[in-house]
């Protein structure tokens, strides 16, 4: 927060920090699907999801109302091209022989300029459509039989790689895949895994070819985006809000933050021309089963000691899976261990354990955990997956 207070104290005003950001005036281009389309703003000819009558359902009506175009308002920037297309994918349909129109395709990344200028910030958000068909991840040794145009890791590097070879001055933000509610239908409840992946497959994908490609990364699943929409998928007037609200966050210098943060807990300067989140069941849930322990404040290497063989391993990270894949840094060997099982958190100078919605469970000291909320740890907590492994975090030495 100090660095926030000192941000503000170099602006006076929301308005006089937007036309002194990095971001005004430039041109920023969209890379997207059915999300980020809106009728009469992408390329003739392309799939549009929100034309009249979608607009009307999710109360959009006019592009200040999407999530891109709040981006744009809130830095004083401009739209150059939104090349979304409804339904596409990074990867190429399975059922066509041409390559367009997945987002890994040539015609899309390099349509991303108008005649007179190049694009000086690109948005992208693709890969929904990848998850909810099940696309293959490429991260298993069976998907290698496949066509790399077909493999979510080999599309998601090539998009990038196109577009940074096309536009090399161009600044390239992406997106990780975020996570829906319906307020019109409380009984909804997000699946997590389609065909068998779970969703955070694929974000650990896109954050991990961000990183190498040196892009920049806005993790709208970290960052606890669950956004309003009408149908599971597509966001709604407030869900918009949402996703708004998050990319300018993940862009934003202190200062910018500071307005956001004024606009989220709803005081500052003209409330209704910053961008929002909707808050009525966008925070992740948290479990704390120890709360009657004094807290420990732990730094982010993490002590885990195998219960069998007394073994104790440390991991030096913020955030790590364990699973059957080769991916996780934890890797666990047994037929009953989901591929992404659980994921471990540092956060506040705590560690957390979230299951990964897993076939067959994790366990805390016992206690089954609830799929999808971090579990607070504490010293000598037993950790158990499938009923196999067994961990001990931060495992004490105790006297006789």
């Amino acid at each position: 927060m100090a660095q926030a207070r000192e941000g503000k104290e170099n602006f006076t005003s929301y308005y006089e920090w937007r036309d002194r950001n990095r971001y005004y005036g430039k041109k920023f281009s969209i890379l997207g699907d059915s999300i980020s389309t809106l009728k009469g703003y992408n390329p003739q000819g392309y799939k549009v999801f929100y034309d009249t009558d979608n607009c009307k359902r999710a109360n959009i009506e006019a592009y200040t109302d999407t999530w891109w175009g709040q981006v744009l308002e809130f830095f004083g920037a401009e739209l150059l091209v939104n090349n979304s297309w409804s339904g596409s994918r990074v990867t190429k349909f399975p059922d066509q022989e041409q390559l367009f129109p997945a987002g890994c395709s040539d015609e899309r990344t390099s349509s991303l300029h108008s005649m007179f200028a190049t694009p000086d910030v690109l948005l992208v958000n693709l890969g929904t459509n990848d998850w909810a068909f099940g696309v293959k991840t490429g991260k298993e040794a069976h998907d290698q039989n496949k066509a790399w145009s077909e493999l979510f890791k080999d599309a998601y590097r090539a998009m990038l790689q196109k577009v940074k070879y096309n536009y090399p001055e161009c600044e390239v933000w992406c997106c990780t895949l975020g996570t829906t509610f319906i307020s019109g239908n409380p009984q909804f409840r997000f699946p997590y895994q389609y065909a068998g992946l779970h969703i955070e497959e694929y974000n650990e994908i896109i954050r991990r070819i961000v990183r190498e490609e040196k892009c920049k990364l806005i993790d709208l699943y970290h960052m606890n985006t669950r956004y309003d929409s009408i149908d599971g998928t597509h966001p709604n007037i407030n869900g918009m809000k949402t996703i708004a609200s998050a990319v300018c966050y993940g862009m934003a210098d202190a200062a910018g933050r500071y307005f956001l943060q004024l606009r989220k807990n709803g005081n500052g300067e003209r409330k209704n021309d910053l961008p929002d989140e909707n808050n009525s069941a966008s925070a992740e849930e948290y479990v704390f089963i120890n709360q009657g322990i004094t807290t420990v404040l732990y730094d982010e290497i993490i002590s885990l000691t195998n219960e069998a063989t007394g073994e104790e391993i440390q991991i030096r990270a913020v955030q790590f899976d364990c699973g059957r894949s080769n991916d996780c840094r934890l890797k666990l060997v047994n037929t009953a261990i989901s591929r992404n099982h659980a994921s471990f958190f540092y956060e506040k100078n705590s560690w957390f354990i979230r299951d990964n919605h897993s076939t067959n469970g994790t366990w805390i000291n016992g206690i089954r955990m609830e799929p999808g909320k971090k579990y607070q740890l504490s010293a000598d907590d037993v950790i158990g997956f499938a009923g196999t492994y067994q961990y001990i975090f931060y495992k004490t030495i105790h006297c006789n």
